[in-house]
């Protein structure tokens, strides 16, 4: 399931670089607010808490966003990133 994830969403070269690099993933859906999109995580595969991420303007296509992303732990959980994926 990853692996098809990750190439809905990715580049070619991202891609690759996700599945060899063993990259985790995290399913994001896409919200307004105001005058942006907003990709929600509702929960993060390094933390298990939810966090937003840009996901750019309203007149822009929002899954240009759809990339790796730093996740925005807090506190003593891991830190690191992860491939932003669209839910389906």
């Amino acid at each position: 399931m990853k692996a098809d994830l990750i190439y809905k969403t990715a580049g070619q070269a991202e891609r690759l670089t996700a599945l060899e690099q063993n990259i985790p993933y995290a399913v994001a859906t896409l919200e307004r607010d105001g005058g942006c999109y907003l990709w929600v995580v509702r929960q993060c595969p390094l933390c298990g808490k939810k966090h937003t991420h840009g996901g750019g303007c309203l007149s822009e296509d929002p899954r240009i966003y759809l990339s790796h992303r730093v996740a925005h732990c807090a506190g003593d959980a891991p830190t690191g990133g992860y491939f932003l994926v669209e839910a389906e």
